[in-house]
């Protein structure tokens, strides 16, 4: 099962993926994947691969997820700020790219920021 958090864009095309694994029967607890991917903008994978345009920026790899604060949520937050400060970064480098006046862009770095 793969959960995605977002809805890539051409502006902001990092998503945050998270995934159950299997684990062999001895292990009782669950254990989940956090990858942060970088999408074409146009196409939404459905699983955490390199495919349909998409590349895999950071990858947690398997993360006890049992309990309140585990390694699994700790990741996803980490991912989630990350993910959150990529798009931003991206966001203002394709707004200069195509010529959108510095008084926008300003506004948007700003909006980012707070």
């Amino acid at each position: 099962m793969t959960t995605q958090i977002g809805a890539p864009t051409w502006f902001r095309p990092y998503i945050v993926m998270h995934s159950s694994i299997k684990m062999p029967a001895s292990v009782r607890a669950p254990y989940r994947n956090v990858a942060i991917l970088q999408t074409d903008g146009a196409r939404t994978p459905s699983l955490i691969r390199t495919y349909l345009g998409a590349k895999i920026v950071f990858f947690s790899g398997p993360l006890h997820a049992r309990g309140k604060q585990t390694a699994f949520t700790c990741a996803l937050e980490e991912a989630l700020t990350q993910c959150r400060t990529l798009n931003d970064a991206c966001e203002i480098e394709r707004m200069r790219a195509i010529g959108v006046p510095a008084w926008r862009i300003e506004s948007v770095e700003a909006h980012h920021a707070a």
